[in-house]
C-alpha cells in the first residue's frame, strides 16, 4: 500500500472545483465583494444549464450557444439580462481559458 499522495489531475476540474479556484483567484486580486457576487450569480445559471459536476474542459463555444439559446428560448428575459449573465459567465470562462483548461473562443453578447 503507497502512502503517496495524488493531486487531482486538473483536466477534471468540475465548475464546482472551477468557482471554488476561481473566487480565490478573485479574493487573491482584491475584487470587491459585490464584483465576486456578481460572478457567483452568472455562475450559478451557468451550473442550473449543466450541473456543478460538469468538467470545465468540455465546455466550448457551441455548447455555450447552446446555453444562450436555452435563455432565449426557455424564459421570457430580455437580451439585456442575458448579456448581463453572460458577462459573469464570460470572466469565468476566459479565467480558465488564460490557464490552458479550455480552448480559447470568443463569447459574444
Amino acid at each position: 500500500m503507497s502512502n503517496k499522495i495524488v493531486m487531482k489531475d486538473d483536466e477534471t476540474l468540475s465548475l464546482k472545483e472551477g468557482w471554488e479556484k476561481f473566487e480565490r483567484h478573485c479574493k487573491v486580486k482584491n475584487l470587491a465583494e459585490v464584483t465576486i457576487d456578481y460572478y457567483k450569480v452568472g455562475f450559478e445559471y451557468l451550473v442550473e444549464y449543466f450541473n456543478e459536476n460538469y468538467k470545465i474542459k468540455d465546455i466550448d463555444h457551441d455548447k455555450i450557444e447552446g446555453f444562450i439559446e436555452n435563455m432565449k428560448i426557455n424564459s421570457d428575459i430580455k437580451d439585456t439580462t442575458i448579456n448581463t449573465r453572460l458577462r459573469a459567465i464570460r470572466r469565468f470562462l476566459y479565467y480558465y481559458m488564460e490557464k490552458g483548461y479550455l480552448k480559447k473562443y470568443k463569447i459574444n453578447l
